[in-house]
C-alpha cells in the first residue's frame, strides 16, 4: 500500500550513529522552520505522515529523527520507507556519521551512557559503537546525504545543515548539490566521500622554496600545478567522466554528493584542483560547494 505524502514539501528523516549530532540536527531544522518531531518510533512513521494531509500547511516542511535501536527497528523502517513513493513526495534520508575514536571521545567528555550499551555483554563502548554501525548500515546505505561530524564543531554542523537546508531543500525542483573536498592524505582520508582522486602523482609545489608557504588559492601555485601536462590530461579525463557521472545521479534523485582529491599535506595540488573543478563543473542541474579541509582559512 502506498502512502500518499504529495502535500509535504520537504520530508527529512533524520538518523545515524549516537552522539554524531543527531539532536544538533533535529534542533536546526527546527530553527530553520521545520515542523519536527524527537525519537519517532517506526511504527508511527506512516502513520503520521498519514495524519499530516490534516494540516498540509503545518506540515509542508517535516524532519523527523527517527528512533532505532536494532537490526529489527532499520529492517522496519526500510520497509517503511518503500510504501513512500519518491513520486508522491519530497522524501529525504538524512544519516549523521562519525568516526569510532570521535564518538568514544564524545562520550567520555560527557559522561552520558551510550544507549545501546550492554553492562553484561559489551567489554567497552567500543563494542556497542561497532554494533551500532553494524546495524545500521543498510539505512546509511539508502541515505540521500550522509554527513560525517567526526571534524566538525556543533557550528560548523549547524552551518553544514543549513547549507543543506537551502540548497537542496528549499524550493519544488530539488537538485544535487556538488561538494569538492581538498584533503592531505597524510591527516587521514574524510570518510564521507563518494568519490575521491589521489592527485600526488602532479609534481608538487611543496618544493619550491617560492612556493612553500602558498596554498592552492594563490595565484602561483595554481599555474605550477595547472601548467604541467600530466595535470591537463588528469582534468580532461576527470571532466568527462563528472559530466557523464552527475547527470546520472541527478536521474537517481541523489541530494548531495562529496568529491575529494587528496594529495600529501593537502595544502596545493588538490586545493589547486578543487578550485578549479568548482569553477568549471557549474550547471543548471546541480549546485556546488567547496571545502578546504586542511587550509583552516579557507573553511
Amino acid at each position: 500500500m502506498s502512502i500518499a505524502c504529495n502535500h509535504i514539501e520537504s520530508l527529512v528523516l533524520i538518523a545515524g550513529l549516537s552522539g554524531a549530532g543527531r539532536t544538533t540536527a533535529i534542533n536546526t531544522f527546527s530553527d530553520e522552520g521545520f515542523f519536527v518531531i524527537d525519537n519517532l518510533p517506526v511504527a508511527l512513521l506512516n502513520q503520521f505522515i498519514t495524519y499530516t494531509s490534516v494540516n498540509p500547511t503545518r506540515y509542508k516542511k517535516t524532519a523527523l529523527l527517527i528512533g532505532i535501536d536494532s537490526q529489527q527497528a532499520v529492517e522496519e523502517l526500510i520497509c517503511e520507507i518503500e510504501k513512500i513513493s519518491p513520486a508522491e513526495g519530497s522524501l529525504c534520508i538524512l544519516f549523521l556519521d562519525a568516526t569510532n575514536e570521535t564518538l568514544i571521545k564524545r562520550y567520555g567528555e560527557t559522561r552520558r551512557p551510550h544507549p545501546g550499551f550492554n553492562s553484561e555483554s559489551d567489554a567497552t563502548l567500543l563494542d556497542a559503537v561497532q554494533r551500532e554501525r553494524s546495524f545500521l548500515m543498510p539505512l546509511k546505505e539508502q541515505a540521500n546525504l550522509v554527513l560525517d561530524t567526526s571534524d566538525l564543531t556543533t557550528h560548523d554542523l549547524r552551518r553544514e545543515l543549513r547549507n543543506f537546508i537551502k540548497q537542496v531543500l528549499s524550493g519544488s525542483n530539488v537538485k544535487l548539490r556538488v561538494n569538492f573536498v581538498s584533503f592531505g592524505f597524510k591527516k587521514g582520508v574524510p570518510t564521507d566521500c563518494d568519490l575521491i582522486f589521489d592527485v600526488r602523482f602532479i609534481k608538487n609545489p611543496f618544493f619550491e622554496e617560492k612556493l612553500r608557504n602558498k596554498t592552492g588559492l594563490e595565484e602561483k601555485v595554481q599555474k605550477f600545478v595547472l601548467k604541467q601536462q600530466v595535470t591537463k590530461e588528469f582534468i580532461e579525463k576527470i571532466t568527462d567522466l563528472l559530466n557523464f557521472l552527475l547527470p546520472c545521479y541527478v536521474h537517481e534523485g541523489k541530494a548531495y554528493i562529496n568529491i575529494g582529491f587528496g594529495c600529501t599535506g593537502g595544502k596545493h595540488r588538490s586545493v589547486t584542483l578543487v578550485e578549479h573543478f568548482s569553477k568549471n563543473l557549474e550547471s543548471d542541474l546541480w549546485f556546488i560547494s567547496k571545502n578546504h579541509r586542511d587550509v583552516p582559512l579557507a573553511k
